[in-house]
């Protein structure tokens, strides 16, 4: 006796910790779910159907109201409650949660496929409906062996057995269902008899050409997962694909899928943009798991198995956008996007650069926008430009055209508005966006008119046209010599001078190593091309564009000594010797292009950049012409230098 009441002090000491806990004030929560104990069943085999209402707060529940049991006999009922505590560390620790079960046992009369219709609960007088649940009734003997429904234990008096009921509960999941977003395509495997299987969920499928479709993979288990190994990431051919959530672990939350309780975790999740019109098809996730299942008795353990599943494949139908009524002024954008432009100063200086940016951001793939035209004034001229993009997760992105312009004259400078026409998938039409006009005052420049800075390089100065008079010389004492005297000491200096350049300037090759420095370039850009023809022989699309785009990085960093591995490219070009960007920035981004695409576009949307021998042309002509910017570049250093 002794005994018993120390087990139960114990028990009550625990009950009251856990029900200090409890203390705050919580936010009501209200869940009504329908469930089966089974959804494949044999003709005349019992199954439990139970309606549950859990609730942070004690409400008034009516008995359900059952629809039309079309194929089903219904042979017992019978209702419980209880209340238990679950944590959420998300709201602030623990939870009292009352739920009352409606449980009503049935049996299939007829065979195939059952369905039974939502189920209808006034709560504290509003109805609420649960989702419906399809059953599939087998021949009798063809299914799997019949469990015996489990008789209801009558509930304990002992105060104590109530006490450790509750604690028990607190081992339990946390309250609450979190139902999947989009299309659920399940496979057709989804039975309790899996050990696991994988959904893929879209939010459409129908599409415009460029409009985004969201795509997840979940893993379904009633059981617990040891290992997961993924056999293959689906290709998704003929979509360009942005990462929104590739799962580095598991993080399981409840759900339920016709009528049984799943544990669902992210396996991966994409936002993909249709390239061409027609068909596309969103392909498998493939995993093995090794699972414990849920049938645990008492302190024994389940039998550990691996299996191997993979999700349904998914058509998708792709719309190609409206011709008829496209706009001129059309740029590629697909989307809820807006756009706008600035300026980085509200006062320039005449003939020097200045910034100016258009920005579109919104919800689409924004890298798909062109350029807008500017219409600019006929005194301002475009220096430079280039773009960035960046995708978010959360399905926005923006992109920005960044131009550095030069004003020819002074004055007020009126930069006009641009206006571009964006197609928008959920009306169907394009609809038209612009950006504001902005004023800027532009100051004369100190010395006139300048020379365009892309002249110039870091050191360079401009020549004065006129030179100050010279110091008054001594060699007027010595004139009675004649004419002669004065063109002999200047041709003496003359060779002095050139023989000192010439002492010094070998002294410099030497100690700089310049000839070494183009030498060993020129070598690195050899060998660097030698593997790209390999991989252009190979078929190797993906390795050519990212391989090219190494190499010209490398030259341009090494012309440039910015070293190239987190600089822009138009950084690199801005910093590169004059010669190098007057005679070769213009090619080299333009090749770029290609190969970047080739690097980072997918394949289907290649088109003629996937022949090898146009692949074979494209990287010889950029071969050539980093061979030859390496020689200008360098030969201008060591005039510069010298």
């Amino acid at each position: 006796m002794k005994e018993r009441v120390k087990i139960g002090s114990m028990k009550s000491l625990i009950v009251l910790a856990l029900f200090c806990f409890s203390l705050p004030t919580f936010a009501k929560k209200l869940e009504v779910t329908a469930t089966v104990d089974r959804n494949s069943v044999e003709s005349g085999e019992p199954f439990t159907l139970t309606v549950s209402v859990s609730s942070s707060k004690s409400v008034s529940v009516r008995d359900p109201e059952l629809p039309g049991l079309d194929g089903l006999d219904l042979f017992h009922s019978w209702n419980e409650s209880n209340t238990r505590s679950s944590f959420s560390p998300g709201q602030g620790g623990f939870q009292m949660i009352v739920t009352q079960k409606f449980n009503y046992q049935l049996a299939p009369n007829k065979q195939g496929r059952i369905r039974i219709a939502p189920i209808t609960v006034v709560v504290d007088g509003k109805e609420v409906k649960t989702k419906p649940i399809t059953i599939t009734s087998l021949k009798p003997g063809s299914g799997p062996k019949a469990r015996r429904p489990r008789r209801n234990r009558p509930k304990s008096q002992d105060p104590f057995d109530q006490m450790e009921d509750m604690f028990n509960s607190l081992l339990q999941r946390p309250f609450g269902t979190q139902p999947g977003h989009g299309n659920q395509i399940a496979p057709d495997a989804a039975v309790p008899g899996e050990d696991f299987f994988i959904v893929v969920e879209v939010d459409k499928q129908q599409a415009y050409v460029g409009e985004q479709i969201t795509a997840a993979w979940y893993l379904y288990t009633r059981g617990q997962v040891l290992d997961l190994d993924t056999l293959k990431y689906p290709d998704l051919k003929g979509f360009w694909k942005e990462d929104i959530e590739i799962a580095t672990h598991l993080n399981f939350r409840q759900d339920v899928m016709n009528g049984i309780p799943y544990r669902k975790a992210l396996l991966a999740k994409y936002a993909l943009f249709p390239i061409k019109p027609g068909s596309a098809t969103v392909d498998p996730y493939r995993a093995k798991a090794t699972i414990i299942g849920s049938g645990r008795t008492g302190f024994g353990f389940s039998r550990k198995r691996s299996s191997t599943n993979e999700s349904k494949k998914i058509l998708v139908t792709v719309k190609d956008l409206p011709k008829d009524t496209k706009p001129q002024n059309f740029t590629g954008g697909v989307g809820d996007f807006n756009m706008r432009a600035e300026l980085a100063d509200k006062m320039v200086v005449s003939g020097q650069p200045f910034e100016y940016n258009i920005r579109f951001d919104g919800e689409g793939l924004a890298s798909r926008i062109d350029k807008p035209n500017l219409n600019l004034p006929e005194n301002v001229k475009v220096y430079d430009q280039k773009s960035e993009t960046r995708f978010f997760k959360t399905g926005r992105s923006f992109k920005e055209f960044k131009y550095l312009l030069i004003a020819e004259s002074d004055g007020e400078l009126v930069m006009p508005e641009s206006r571009v026409s964006i197609f928008h998938p959920e009306t169907g039409m394009y609809r038209e966006v612009n950006s504001s006009e902005l004023t800027i005052n532009v100051l004369p420049g100190a010395n006139g008119p300048a020379l365009p800075s892309q002249t110039l390089a870091d050191g360079d100065q401009t020549l004065e046209e006129e030179q100050k008079d010279p110091l008054p010389g001594f060699i007027g004492e010595y004139q009675a010599y004649g004419e002669g005297s004065q063109t002999e000491e200047t041709i003496m200096w003359s060779t002095v001078f050139i023989f000192l350049s010439f002492v010094l300037l070998f002294k410099a090759r030497s100690e700089m190593g310049w000839g070494v420095r183009e030498k060993t370039i020129l070598q690195s850009v050899e060998r660097r091309f030698k593997r790209i023809r390999s991989e252009v022989t190979a078929g190797n699309t993906q390795q050519v564009g990212v391989m090219v785009t190494n190499a010209v990085y490398f030259v341009l960093g090494e012309l440039s000594r910015q070293g190239g591995a987190y600089v822009e490219l138009e950084k690199l070009l801005l910093k590169s010797p004059p010669s190098v960007r007057r005679e070769f920035g213009e090619p080299v981004l333009k090749l770029m292009e290609s190969f970047q695409a080739m690097g980072f576009a997918p394949k289907e949307s290649l088109g003629e950049l996937n022949d090898r021998k146009k692949q074979t042309q494209l990287v010889e002509k950029m071969e050539a012409i980093l061979l030859k910017a390496v020689h200008v570049g360098l030969s201008e250093e060591e005039e510069r230098a010298a």
